[in-house]
């Protein structure tokens, strides 16, 4: 028994419906995906890294030199990476320059990298201020080169060969900028599946 004209339109119908539920729910999970990735971006500190770099080499004038060739250091050793990252250098950096934030504070955030085949050690502080993380980094530069210097036997001369500057202001995000692109795309991608359900549908 073939079904009347009117019970196809009816079945066509909710299927139809059906698939519009189906786009609108994609579209709703979708809206809820993008708002709170953009809030999360909204609300989320800039990070800021400032570097300093500082310049290290024996000094011969400190005492004899050893038999054979004169050599200058040629490279930085980890040791030396060890001195800089000492508790001792956070907590002298601390007291001298008046930093609010303790010794393992300033450790946890400090991130010193050997320049390989060179004499220079890179000291970057990552903070959401970034004056107050240059000021910072720039305070464990220069206590650290005093530590380096002072280093017992080793005849080492270090200082701040590059104070680091402060970065520049992340721009400021624009919410109702970012909430209408965000609007807008999300009304896109219903009014997309929609019209490929229908189509696939009409077939």
């Amino acid at each position: 028994m073939e079904e009347s004209p009117k019970s196809v339109l009816n079945v066509e119908a909710a299927m139809v419906a059906r698939a519009m539920g189906g786009a609108l729910l994609i579209a709703i999970i979708a809206a809820i995906i993008v708002t709170l990735v953009s809030l999360a971006m909204f609300l989320r500190e800039p990070i800021y890294e400032p570097t300093a770099r500082v310049w290290v080499e024996r000094d011969l004038l400190v005492s004899p030199p050893s038999p054979g060739p004169n050599k200058r250091l040629t490279e930085t050793t980890p040791a030396m990476v060890r001195l800089v990252a000492s508790r001792s250098v956070a907590e002298k950096a601390k007291r001298s320059s008046g930093l609010e934030a303790n010794s393992a504070e300033l450790l946890e955030n400090l991130e010193i990298e050997r320049v390989q085949g060179t004499t220079f050690i890179d000291l970057t502080y990552r903070g959401t201020d970034r004056k107050k993380a240059t000021q910072k980094v720039n305070a464990l530069a220069r206590v650290a080169s005093e530590r380096l210097s002072e280093a017992g036997r080793k005849n080492l001369m270090a200082d701040v060969w590059e104070e680091a500057q402060v970065p520049p202001a992340v721009p400021e995000p624009k919410p109702l900028r970012n909430g209408l692109l965000t609007l807008v795309g999300v009304w896109a991608i219903y009014a997309g599946l929609t019209l490929v359900m229908l189509v696939v549908l009409r077939r």
